[in-house]
């Protein structure tokens, strides 16, 4: 017992001393710690950050520029960082570091290349799931006959070979996990063995001595790439943020933060007083008090004479009685109302973007006049993009011939669907980094907004210089305001979804000015127009895109405060997925409203005659849902439903967006409650189509740049109208691979299905337009006399 005491006294005093020390040297290495993880963690975890390795993996040919940047910035940051660590060392000790402090700073200096590694190997997940292995096992179990493996194919966009191309693209992944893993052992071998002397490398020392000048430098350039006053000067900078790529952009970010914060640190230590927290205080105050407030809305001159501030109703009015009189009597003469599409398009970044897109351009390819049926298209997020590309793609290249319409008979893209797929190529998510990494970054430092900095404008200019590049230079679609040119019954409307930050409540940006139940627009035609003013379609958009972080809150300012020069902030608008992410809400009581304060005309059906004849509406509303079904989502009934770590910060976020897409989901079956069943059903075979993707077997990724294969992917998902019917389906059918259109989503059923389901709505919405142009129904051609078009509910 005697010697117990001392024992356990002596013990916590060694684990007291242990402890000191780890603090002192956490606080001395707090820097390149800090640095180190953020690397860690920006190049492993985010979903977006895959999908650019799968950029680089899938088409490594016109990539290489992007991947030497990337290893040059990377190599720069990982020897910055162990570099940085070895000096702070040696400015305690002065002596040449022991074996264990050179492994442990090499260490540090690597976590970036380990994150790397990391998300590579993460990366590999993405088309590597169980489902779709159970699909080709299926496959090579029961070949298919020739019929059925044509059907097949066309059916999924020839998803084998873009299963191997994706298996293909998996294996330079992996391959390369490997070698950051080897690569980052290498260094910390080497450096604990070889490089323990002290040394100071002039390279380091220079970057260090100019670091304030290099970061003036990037925050100016990269703040050009929002001038709208020399348009070329910006789209060049433009091209030149999206070659070098994001990732690059993070590197070097990383770098600077490291080199910015060692200097202040330095200085610091000389003035006695932390740099690092004055900046922070700053920063804080400003933010809290409004000044650094760089995110208003970005208004253009309206110079044309635009009709504005109507409001629905008068809107509809308007555009009905501009229909074209011989298809609303082709229709009358059949006894049938004339369908009005409302457009409901979901949120969810680009990969929404490009579905909304590509639906749209694929029915218009097919059949022109779909256009004159086409009332409002109500957007959010990602849709919004979609659907303002869409419209500039009509607008630029319209059909010569709107007569033309047939379920099936065109082979390839269409002219307008090979115009949005060439948009979407475009890198919108590099010059959106660059900007938010550099100049909006610094802009949380300075207690003055600074327009230029935001980079939601940059993003905006990205879209603009992206289609400006898809028409070689002949369109600057995206560039015009919504109400450049526009007339009172000019249709499509376009409905842009955002949310009020301060109320939580939905607005929309249109140019409308409505107060139905989403209150008024957010800006709306009446104000601008008022004002002189209008806003491009790319800020429209980008209005309805602001999703958090990667996009910030947009901020109104109507007017100036007299004594100061800031701007007064009337209100906020961020992401209209916040509210509900399926624009269904929004366009269900468009058709409520009108129906409510506009009622259709009952007409006589042909051969009626007195009182008790049988009528029927002029026209009926019906609704085209673009999104993604619950039915086939990740979280599908029955689904395996895993906790995730850091259950403090991520609960909350996954929280929101879960909930974001059950709204969308309940959205949904609200209107297939209210408008696809008895009563409201009336005489008509149905009032809902939806295409969407299905996330049950494949993962879309939440940003701005797409690979070729998740362009693929998306594009397979939509299907197409002319294989509802196509030869070989009968085949395909009897070949027993699926067991039939009731069955539950699993395997090879819900992977099929979804595809037919997508491509027999496409076909009943292109039939019905058809019907209106006194054009012969198509017969079944799939080989068992089965009109699937016609099934179609």
């Amino acid at each position: 017992m005697s010697t117990l005491l001392p024992n356990i006294r002596a013990a916590l005093l060694w684990m007291a001393g242990v402890g000191a020390a780890f603090v002192s040297n956490v606080l001395t290495l707090r820097v390149p710690l800090i640095v180190a993880s953020a690397g860690y963690f920006m190049f492993s975890k985010p979903d977006q950050i895959q999908e650019i390795y799968f950029i680089l993996a899938s088409d490594l040919p016109h990539n290489l520029i992007r991947i030497g940047a990337f290893v040059v910035t990377t190599a720069v940051l990982c020897a910055s960082i162990n570099e940085c660590v070895r000096q702070l060392w040696a400015s305690q000790t002065g002596a040449r570091l022991t074996w264990l402090r050179a492994a442990i700073s090499a260490g540090i200096g690597m976590a970036p290349l380990a994150g790397i590694a990391v998300g590579l190997y993460r990366t590999t997940g993405y088309f590597d799931l169980p489902d779709l292995q159970q699909v080709v096992a299926k496959l090579a179990e029961k070949p298919l006959s020739p019929d059925g493996k044509t059907y097949f194919d066309n059916l999924t966009g020839g998803f084998q070979a873009l299963h191997r191309d994706a298996l293909f693209a998996i294996s330079l992944l992996q391959w390369a996990a490997i070698g950051c893993l080897i690569m980052a052992v290498a260094v910390g071998v080497f450096e604990a063995v070889c490089r323990r002397r002290l040394s100071n490398p002039s390279w380091f020392r220079r970057i260090e001595a100019n670091i304030f000048l290099i970061t003036t430098v990037l925050v100016g350039a990269f703040s050009l790439q929002a001038v709208w006053i020399v348009k070329s000067a910006s789209a060049l900078l433009i091209a030149a943020t999206a070659l070098i790529g994001t990732l690059t952009w993070l590197s070097l970010f990383l770098v600077v933060l490291q080199f910015f914060l060692l200097r202040l640190q330095n200085v610091s230590a000389r003035v006695g007083l932390s740099m690092a927290g004055c900046l922070v205080a700053v920063a804080l105050v400003a933010d809290w008090a409004g000044l650094n407030d760089n995110h208003t809305v970005r208004t253009v001159e309206n110079k044309t004479d635009a009709e504005t501030g109507g409001l629905i109703q008068d809107e509809f009015y308007a555009w009905w009685h501009n229909r074209p009189a011989e298809r609303v009597n082709a229709f009358k003469d059949q006894g049938r109302p004339f369908p009005v599409y409302v457009v409901a398009a979901r949120g969810g970044g680009i990969y929404a973007a490009y579905q909304t897109a590509i639906t749209l351009a694929r029915l218009y390819d097919r059949c022109p006049a779909i256009l004159d049926h086409i009332f409002l298209i109500s957007s959010v997020s990602g849709g919004s993009v979609g659907a303002v590309a869409f419209m500039a793609a009509v607008q630029y290249e319209p059909a010569a011939d709107k007569t033309k319409c047939a379920e099936d008979g065109l082979d390839g893209p269409g002219t307008i669907e090979k115009l949005v797929d060439q948009f979407f190529r475009n890198d919108f998510l590099s010059p959106l980094a660059a900007s938010a990494l550099f100049p909006d970054f610094a802009q949380r430092f300075l207690p003055y907004p600074i327009p230029l900095f935001d980079r939601a404008r940059a993003f905006e200019r990205a879209l603009e210089v992206g289609w400006l590049d898809t028409t070689s230079g002949k369109s600057d679609g995206l560039s015009q305001g919504i109400l450049q040119g526009r007339k009172l019954g000019d249709g499509p409307i376009m409905f842009m979804n955002v949310t009020q930050a301060e109320t939580g409540e939905q607005h929309v940006v249109a140019p409308t000015n409505d107060d139905i139940q989403w209150r008024r627009s957010a800006v709306n035609s009446a104000n601008l127009a008022s004002m002189g003013q209008d806003i491009a379609l790319s800020t429209a958009a980008t209005l309805s895109s602001r999703f958090p972080l990667i996009l910030p809150p947009a901020s109104v300012a109507l007017e100036t405060r007299h004594l100061l020069l800031w701007p007064a902030i009337a209100t906020r608008y961020v992401d209209g997925g916040y509210f509900e992410n399926s624009g269904a809400d929004t366009a269900l009581n468009v058709i409520q409203w009108i129906e409510g304060e506009n009622p259709a005309e009952k007409v006589v059906k042909p051969g009626g005659k007195g009182i008790k004849a049988k009528k029927f509406p002029e026209y009926v509303f019906k609704m085209i849902v673009l999104g993604h079904s619950a039915y086939y989502s990740r979280l599908y009934e029955g689904a395996q439903i895993e906790a995730n770590g850091f259950s403090e910060l991520l609960t909350p976020v996954d929280a929101f967006m879960q909930t974001r897409e059950v709204r969308g989901d309940q959205a949904v079956d609200r209107v297939s409650t209210l408008l696809d069943q008895p009563p409201n059903l009336g005489d008509e075979r149905w009032r809902l189509a939806q295409i969407n993707l299905n996330h049950r077997f494949f993962k879309f990724p939440l940003g701005w740049q797409l690979s070729s294969l998740t362009r693929r992917l998306v594009a397979a998902n939509i299907a197409s109208a002319g294989i509802c019917n196509a030869a070989g389906e009968g085949a395909f059918r009897d070949s027993g691979l699926i067991e039939g259109p009731n069955a539950v989503p699993f395997g090879m059923t819900g992977f099929i299905e979804s595809f037919q389901k997508n491509s027999c709505d496409q076909c009943k919405i292109i039939r019905e337009v058809n019907s209106g142009l006194g054009k012969v129904k198509a017969k079944a051609k799939n080989g068992n006399s089965v009109d699937n078009c016609d099934l179609a509910r």
